[in-house]
């Protein structure tokens, strides 16, 4: 049954981070300089709502790890994160708070400087570090 959960957390994981990936892709370097249209900015809300989806989707992933591998189970996002560290499932835990911190900020109105450091984030620093734990 615990496996049953894994395997289809996996599957989550593995198409959230399909869905994530053909976006960034796509996706065009975003210019603060440039006065985007409302169309414009489509593809970039549609980068970050696929972030935050596969954040979400990912963490759930890392519970269902930790309630299956962890001796503790984690009662916080930091022992949560060091247990993902310690079992080898991140190798960087100071980008995953960081990414808590951008997940949490995403949903707030911000200035065209403030958007494009959080899409050079999501696309430069984020994506590649989901694609490690892809390989998980």
């Amino acid at each position: 049954m615990n496996n049953d959960i894994l395997e289809s957390n996996l599957e989550k994981f593995h198409k959230s981070f399909e869905h994530f990936e053909s976006i960034v892709l796509k996706a065009p370097k975003f210019d603060s300089s440039v006065a985007y249209s409302s169309e414009e900015l489509e593809i970039f809300d549609a980068l970050t709502s696929r972030f935050v989806r596969l954040y979400e989707t990912t963490i759930q992933l890392f519970r269902t790890i930790d309630s299956l591998q962890s001796m503790h189970i984690s009662e916080s996002f930091g022992e949560l994160i060091t247990n993902m560290l310690k079992l080898n499932v991140i190798v960087n835990d100071e980008i995953w708070f960081e990414m808590r911190m951008i997940r949490n900020k995403i949903s707030h109105d911000y200035l065209p400087a403030q958007l494009q450091m959080m899409i050079t984030l999501i696309t430069n620093k984020f994506y590649p570090e989901f694609g490690k734990v892809k390989r998980v």
